[in-house]
């Protein structure tokens, strides 16, 4: 497994580190390396913004949120292309299509998806 941490850096400081995992070895290349790079100090801008720790919590609390929904999401287009035997992204068009014909976030639909019968809608 390959780990390949990204610090956030601010004024000179470190606040923080943007962790990624690979099943194999050396499998992030220079570009995406650089890519995680930027995000993680993009991260350190948006984290370096919060004005008390009560808001810290609160923001972390969200972009954990914003992650495990992100990863239901992934999960639910991983379901549909298996069961409906389609491409990633027409599985995730189809699963966003959903979620507007029945009125619901993206996130909720990814989760019944996930964890109750089959949904013959999608």
């Amino acid at each position: 497994m390959d780990r390949r941490p990204s610090q956030g850096v601010l004024q000179g400081q470190e606040i923080g580190a943007v962790k990624v995992y690979a099943a194999e070895p050396e499998a992030f290349t220079e570009h995406e390396e650089h890519l995680l790079d930027l995000l993680a100090g993009a991260a350190a801008t948006l984290l370096g913004a919060i004005q008390d720790s009560r808001t810290a919590y609160q923001f972390t609390g969200q972009l954990h949120d914003a992650v495990a929904g992100r990863q239901e999401v992934q999960q639910a287009v991983g379901l549909l292309m298996e069961r409906r035997d389609l491409e990633a992204e027409a599985a995730h068009a189809r699963l966003l299509a959903g979620a507007r014909q029945q009125d619901l976030p993206v996130v909720e639909l990814a989760s019944r998806v996930l964890h109750h019968a089959e949904d013959p809608r999608l």
